[in-house]
This record gives C-alpha cells, sequence and structure tokens, in this order.
C-alpha cells in the first residue's frame, strides 16, 4: 500500500503533537538546584549585603525581594502569580548536596529558579491548575535541542519539531508551533528597563508610558516595578534553563527520549526510551533511593522501581566560569572558531565528548566515535580488583561478572583542561536498564557512564550559567559627581520661600530638578575563553535617562521643623512605596539636547551630562538613590540596557543669616540695646573711638547692621557655578539644599566675599542621610546622620552666621545649638528663607 506524502506528514505531525515529555532534558528539581548553585557562582551571589551587582542595579534582596507577580510581555501584558507549582519544586530541591539552603521564594535567585522550572512547562507533567502560560501551555520542550555538528534543533525525521535552543533563547520571532517565546534575552532586556523606568520600548523604537497590565491593578509603582524586576529574573532563568539542557547529550545530538509508542516484546520506543539520565540524576538530585522509567504505547507507564545508593550530584567544582562576547556562543561557537570540533560552548562539549543511549551508532555524530571504535578499554569485574574498584551495582552491591567500559578524552577548549580515561560507553552481559526492558545489547550507557556525565557536564552547566548570567549584566557605567562636586543644588526658598506654595509631601513634585554629573562607559572588555583577543564592549548608540528613586518624609512640612531626629520618627514619616521620577532630557557639557542615540565614549576622562526632570525629585524625598540608565548597543549587544545606582544624600541644607544685628564680645552675643546699658560690655568695645564720648553709648554709626551682597562658588574651583548673597536687612537669610555624592561633602567657596563677611575658608557641607541601611541582611537597620540644627528657629544641616565683632568688623560664624539659643527667633516675613 502506497501512502501519500501528505498522509505522512499528518501522521508525523500527529505523533509530534501528542509528545511532549519526548524532549525534557533534566528534571526541573535539577534545574531548580543547578540554578541556585548558578547564581551563588554568578556576580548577582546569594548574599545581597555583598553583592556589588545587585547594588549597581538597585535591586535590595532579601528574604522577600519582589512580590509574587511577574508579567509576560506579549501583545497584551497579562499579569502571573508564582505558582505552588514552583514552590513545591524549589522547596524539594533543598535537598541537593553541599550547596546550603535553596533561596527564599521570591529572591533574585528564587525567581531565577522559576524561570528555569517552568521553561519545562508542557501538558502532560504539569498539572492543569499548576500551568501559567497566556494562550495556553504549549511544548515550550520542543525548542530545547541544539545539535551543533549538525547546525539543527530537534527534527523527527525529516521535520524540524522546534528551533535551536540558542535561537529560542535570544532571537525575537523564534516560534514552536507558532508560538512565541516570551521569556528570551530580549524580554528580559524588555522588562529590565521597563522595572528601572516604568517606560516601554515600542515596535518603531518610540518609548511609552504602556506598561501596566489591564488585569492588574498595582497598589503602587513600586509593586509593578518589582514585578518587572521579577520578570526580568524569571526570563533570564528561562535562558539558564537553556543553556543546561546543552550539558544534556541527548539534546544536543537530536536523541528523542520520551517513553512513548513503546512496545516492550520488541525492546523499542517510536520516539525513544523513557530517559535513564535524566530520572537517574533527578535522583541523585534529591538524595532519593530509588527511581522508574515511564514507558508504554502512550507513555507513562511506571517501570519497576530501579534501586541506587544515595550519592549526591556536584555543582561546582568547575572553576572556570566561561566568558564570551555573545549569547550564543554559551551554546555553540562559530565556524570561526573551530566549529564543533574546537567549539567552546557546551553544546559542542556535550556533543562531541559523551554518547547519548540513542546514539552510540550514529554516524552523523562523528565524536565520540560511532560504535566506540578506536577508544580504549578498562574492564570491572566483581571477583578482582581494577585500581581496587569491584563492578557493583547501582545500589553500590558487588555483582558477579564482568564488564567492559568504552573509555576516552572529553576535550575542553575552554579551560585546557582536558578528563581522560571517561567511562564513556559500555559492553557486557549486565546492564539494569534494559534487563529491565528484556533484552540485551552489546553496547549501551549505564549508570557508570552517567556518573562520569554528570561528573563532568553538572559542574560546567552550573558554570555556564552563571556567565551566562554574569554577560547579561556586563555592562558597568562609572558615574562621578562634576566640577562642582556636587549633584544637585537648589535655592529653598523657590520651595519655601514667601511666595511659594506649601509642600504637598505626600503627592507633591516640587524639589530638585537638573541633575549633573559625569559618565564613563567602564565595561571591561571581554577576552572569550580559550582565547587571547580581548573584545570591547562599547556603548556606540542608545538612549540615556537618569532615575531617581526615593520615599517621602511624610512629615515635611517648609520650616524643616518635621525632619526625623532618630530612627522612630523616621519610621513613623516615611512613606511605604519607593517611588521614581525620570528624567526628561540630557544635555551635554556645551547644554545642547541629546538625542535617543548617544555615544558614550569609552575615554579615559568622564564626559559631563546634564538631565533634566519636568517632574522634579520632592524636596521631601529621603532614602535617595540616583540611577542613570542605557539602552543601546554594547558590544555585539544591539539592545542592551546597563544601570548604575548611586546612592546619593538626602537634601543637605546650609543656611547663610545676616546676623549683624548682634554683637560679639569674647564668646558672648548681645544687641546694641544691651551694650548700650552695660558699662561693662562698653568697656570691651574696641576701639574706643566706636563710642561716642558725650554720651558713653556707642555712636550711631557704630555696630549697626550692615547689608551682605558677594558671590560664593559652589566647590573649590574658581571657574564653578555660583550663588549670590543678597541679604540687604539684618535677621534674614539664604537657605541652599544640595545633593552630595556618597563619601564627600559639598564645598562652597564664600572666600570672594566682598561685604567683609565671607567664610575663612571652604565651607565643607555634611553629606546629610536619612535612609534605611542596606548594607546588612535583613531586617536592615536605620541610620541618621546629622540631624539638623537650629539657628534663629531656622534649621539646617550647617548654619553660617554673619555678626559683628566688637571691633565693628563682621565675621562669620559656626554657631552651635547652645550659642544659638541666646539669639532672638526671627519673626514674621523673616521666617521665610531669601533667593540668592
Amino acid at each position: 500500500m502506497v501512502i501519500s506524502m501528505r498522509k505522512m506528514n499528518i501522521l508525523a505531525l500527529a505523533l509530534i503533537a501528542v509528545v511532549s515529555k519526548s524532549v525534557a532534558a533534566f528534571d526541573t528539581s535539577t534545574h531548580a538546584a543547578m540554578t541556585a548553585a548558578a547564581a551563588g557562582k554568578s556576580q548577582l551571589g546569594l548574599s545581597p549585603s555583598s553583592s556589588p551587582l545587585l547594588r549597581s542595579l538597585g535591586v535590595r534582596d532579601g528574604i522577600v525581594a519582589f512580590d509574587a507577580y511577574y508579567i509576560d510581555i506579549g501583545p497584551q501584558l497579562e499579569t502571573r502569580v508564582g505558582r505552588r507549582f514552583e514552590n513545591d519544586i524549589m522547596s524539594i530541591a533543598r535537598t541537593r548536596n553541599g550547596e546550603g539552603q535553596i533561596p527564599a521564594h521570591y529572591s533574585v535567585a528564587g525567581w531565577l529558579m522559576r524561570g528555569a522550572i517552568r521553561e519545562d512547562d508542557n501538558n502532560i507533567e504539569v498539572p492543569l491548575e499548576a500551568q501559567d502560560e497566556p494562550g495556553g501551555t504549549f511544548k515550550r520542550v520542543f525548542a530545547h535541542f541544539h545539535d551543533p555538528q549538525n547546525n539543527r534543533g530537534l527534527t523527527f525525521g525529516l521535520f524540524n519539531v522546534g528551533p535551536r535552543a540558542r535561537d529560542w533563547a535570544t532571537i525575537s520571532g523564534a516560534n514552536v508551533s507558532g508560538r512565541e517565546n516570551h521569556y528570551s534575552t530580549d524580554y528580559a532586556r524588555e522588562a529590565m528597563w521597563r522595572a528601572l523606568t516604568l517606560t516601554a520600548k515600542a515596535a518603531d523604537g518610540t518609548y511609552n508610558n504602556n506598561v501596566t497590565p489591564s488585569d492588574w491593578t498595582p497598589p503602587s509603582k513600586e509593586h509593578l516595578r518589582k514585578a518587572y524586576w521579577a520578570t526580568t529574573f524569571r526570563a533570564l532563568g528561562d535562558v539558564v534553563h537553556l543553556i543546561q539542557d546543552m550539558a544534556q547529550p541527548q539534546h544536543t545530538r537530536n536523541d528523542m527520549h520520551s517513553g512513548f509508542g513503546c512496545v516492550a516484546f520488541v525492546g523499542a520506543c517510536a520516539v525513544g526510551h523513557d530517559s535513564f539520565v535524566e530520572k537517574y540524576l533527578k535522583a541523585r538530585t534529591l538524595r532519593d533511593k530509588f527511581f522508574t522509567l515511564k514507558e508504554g504505547p502512550l507513555g507513562g507507564d511506571d517501570g519497576k522501581p530501579i534501586s541506587i545508593a544515595v550519592n549526591p550530584l556536584d555543582y561546582t567544582s568547575y572553576n572556570v566560569v566561561p566568558t564570551f562576547a555573545e549569547y550564543s556562543d554559551f551554546f555553540t561557537s562559530r565556524a570561526a572558531d573551530g566549529g564543533n570540533t574546537n567549539g567552546k560552548g557546551l553544546a559542542n562539549y556535550s556533543n562531541r565528548g559523551f554518547y547519548s543511549a540513542g546514539t552510540l551508532n550514529a554516524s552523523e555524530q562523528p565524536s565520540p566515535p560511532p560504535g566506540g571504535t578506536s577508544l580504549a578499554t578498562v574492564e570491572l569485574n566483581g571477583s578482582t580488583t581494577t585500581n581496587g574498584e569491584f563492578l557493583r551495582d547501582m545500589t553500590g552491591t558487588i555483582l558477579p561478572g564482568r564488564m567492559t567500559f568504552r573509555v576516552g578524552t572529553v576535550r575542553d577548549s575552554v579551560s585546557g583542561v582536558d578528563a581522560n580515561n571517561v567511562k564513556l560507553s559500555s559492553t557486557g552481559v549486565w546492564d539494569q536498564f534494559l534487563q529491565q526492558k528484556g533484552f540485551l545489547t552489546k553496547g549501551t550507557l549505564n549508570y557508570y557512564n552517567y556518573d562520569d556525565q554528570a561528573r563532568l557536564l553538572i559542574p560546567r552547566a552550573v558554570a555556564y550559567s552563571a556567565g551566562l548570567i554574569d554577560y547579561f549584566f556586563r555592562g558597568v557605567l562609572e558615574v562621578t559627581p562634576p566640577d562642582e562636586g556636587v549633584y544637585s543644588l537648589i535655592n529653598h526658598s523657590d520651595r519655601s520661600g514667601a511666595n511659594a506654595m506649601a509642600t504637598d509631601a505626600a503627592n507633591g513634585f516640587k524639589g530638585f530638578k537638573t541633575f549633573r554629573l559625569k559618565l564613563r562607559n567602564a565595561t571591561p572588555d571581554i577576552t572569550p575563553s580559550g582565547t587571547t583577543t580581548p573584545i570591547a564592549q562599547t556603548m556606540s548608540g542608545g538612549k540615556l535617562v537618569g532615575v531617581l528613586k526615593f520615599y517621602r518624609n511624610l512629615a515635611h512640612t517648609d520650616d524643616l521643623a518635621n525632619e526625623p531626629v532618630n530612627a522612630t520618627a523616621y519610621g513613623m514619616s516615611r512613606s511605604s512605596a519607593e517611588e521614581i521620577v525620570v528624567s526628561s532630557r540630557v544635555r551635554n557639557a556645551a547644554g545642547m539636547v541629546l538625542p535617543d542615540n548617544v555615544l558614550i565614549d569609552n575615554a579615559a576622562t568622564a564626559q559631563t551630562y546634564q538631565f533634566e526632570f519636568d517632574q522634579e525629585l520632592p524636596i521631601n524625598a529621603i532614602d535617595i538613590r540616583l540611577q542613570v540608565v542605557y539602552r543601546g548597543v554594547l558590544g555585539s549587544e544591539s539592545d542592551a540596557v546597563v544601570v548604575e545606582t548611586v546612592d546619593i544624600s538626602e537634601p543637605s541644607y546650609v543656611t547663610y543669616l545676616n546676623t549683624t544685628d548682634y554683637i560679639q564680645l569674647g564668646n558672648s552675643f548681645y544687641t546694641r540695646g544691651d551694650v548700650n546699658l552695660s558699662p561693662a560690655l562698653l568697656s570691651q568695645v574696641r576701639p574706643t573711638t566706636l563710642i561716642d564720648n558725650m554720651t558713653g553709648q556707642l555712636k550711631n554709626t557704630s555696630l549697626v547692621p550692615i547689608p551682605l551682597t558677594f558671590i560664593a562658588k559652589i566647590g573649590n574651583a574658581t571657574s564653578n557655578a555660583s550663588v549670590g548673597v543678597n541679604l540687604l536687612n539684618d535677621k534674614t537669610y539664604h537657605r541652599l539644599a544640595m545633593l552630595i555624592p556618597p563619601g564627600a561633602t559639598g564645598t562652597i567657596n564664600w572666600i570672594l566675599a566682598s561685604s567683609g563677611c565671607g567664610y575663612n575658608s571652604l565651607l565643607d557641607v555634611p553629606r546629610r542621610v536619612v535612609q534605611t541601611d542596606y548594607t546588612t541582611e535583613f531586617p536592615a537597620g536605620f541610620t541618621l546622620v546629622s540631624p539638623l540644627l537650629t539657628t534663629r528657629g531656622t534649621n539646617s544641616l550647617v548654619s553660617v552666621s554673619c555678626i559683628l565683632n566688637g571691633d565693628n568688623l563682621p565675621h562669620p560664624e559656626l554657631l552651635t545649638e547652645a550659642q544659638s539659643a541666646s539669639l532672638a527667633v526671627l519673626q514674621g516675613a523673616n521666617q521665610k528663607p531669601l533667593p540668592f
């Protein structure tokens, strides 16, 4: 009977359609354990207080870094929620060996693990109530194959079933049965951008604010940003899963392993035997004492339990974290790098180094040699030892008979350290797996071979996963202060002067609107593993924005009378949700507005940029973080996202008062009336010509209030920006608010004072800190430095008063609280600061 090609196609596609678990690689618990180990091995680390990368990202990890929500960035935004399904697998994976506790469910590493678990979603192994794919679960697992020898994904006969794993991981538009992957590197980048800026990049390259799913009303914008951060790490976890699959030879040698369509008396399965190595390594992950294989005509029939000894997996013994200049190179090297023979990708390593159960004699896979020809042999038996080793079954029991192993060298073109005498295949009369199935063979793989595979492949899967995570976050921006030494400076009179509207502490956005800083691309060159030529990671064109993250002091008033003075006051007045404001435009040092395709020079000298915010940073902001975000070309990646986070000061106030209505004699301060009424005080006035001999009192022109008018520079360079002091009347004051870099002080140069009341040296304004201390493990402590001082009823971090000396010369004083107590509080209109 002749069957038409159309009917053959239909039959083949029908068979493929019902087989989903046929392409699962490692069990999800094994993926979870490997991913947790990879997070710890990467620059993310597992300790939130000691991860410079997390600080650069502005991510505060801990018991719960994010919420349970994440967002599927498909044609329509859809909110997803972390499921108990993942929680249970993550909890089971706690039994892995020697790696400490599995990270918390909603921590950074926890979300990576969730992605690694969900990437294996299918409609057979995942219960209906646990499925989480918008539009319904589809067979993502068909895209988990990558045969570097033949440059293909999963095939079934003449049919291409799915894309190559590296394409599924990195290329938007790669699809399985018409379904696109929403958890690729591209989608992870978009989610990261949204988490940082709450803006979205449209297909035409423009940006918009359409980032809130219609099916969810987040309690705050902070919850929405956390959901996008969760999406970032969940998507990155999916990609990590795919690189881990490249450590399973069945996935790099196009070897289906479903346990479906099996005929017991024939000993064959239409689409491959159930994966012995997957189930065996799952048992080792969980320290189980047995496992079963599921095979049958329709799959899923449990076989007899296979007993094993508890033998936990090793995850971290491979000490190299590979580095490459492209995502795809973690999977397979390009032809220019030597193709599969010398390739440095993980798929290259597992494909050319190991057999899989169905490819022992596959001629299209030339390495290891089909059938084991040219390989050396080693024999084990149950009666005599070979190098102290007896032949044993999987429980450790010595077996009668003998087994011959084909051994060879597995080349490592990354570390340069090859593995010798690796048991690649076996021949002999004993084989637990095949005996259970009712037939024998002269060549097979057994647990000895799989132990050697696991010993070499699992730690490399972890290392490659860590390397890919590090590559994703490789961008480095160096943010330093401008020449003025402070990031921003405002005239507090504009926000709290006589004509200013009262600050809306809960909802207002009047405050700092311009930030200046210096910026440099400090991303290190990448020297791909196994090579000596560095590849520059240039930022050759992209969008640049500034972001300010903050909480609010809800008790704030414009006279600064309700600023927190201790941890209790801070906790009671701090708003519950973190907010952000995003810059509206960026200018260069010459004042020109930059386009969205700005080049960030790789030069050693940082360039000055000015970020302008139409929605200002509120004057009552506390717990402030400054972020600079770049989105664009980074090395070979066309749409990377890079961020640097700087913990800047809270508004640091400095006040300059015209206090020439007071006279300083000794260490005390007096009014003209006080002096005139006291012969003892008059006797201290020098020179005596200041006293009228006729009345015995101060002359009308002596020790009278004077106007103050001069220029003060910000920073210690005479070319820096300046402010003008213009206090024509006594009992008036100016107040500045500045945002100071970490570990620094704000500097004001009063030396240029023409009125003679300039501060005699550079005035250093301490960095004011009103924020949570995030350098410790949760729960974090509170840090409050330099609470505000009160001078004449005004509140400030530093207060300079111009006072008349007893010699009729004005001079500046940094008054203590005790000294200030002797001065009259300003009244009426004088309670408001005047503009500089």
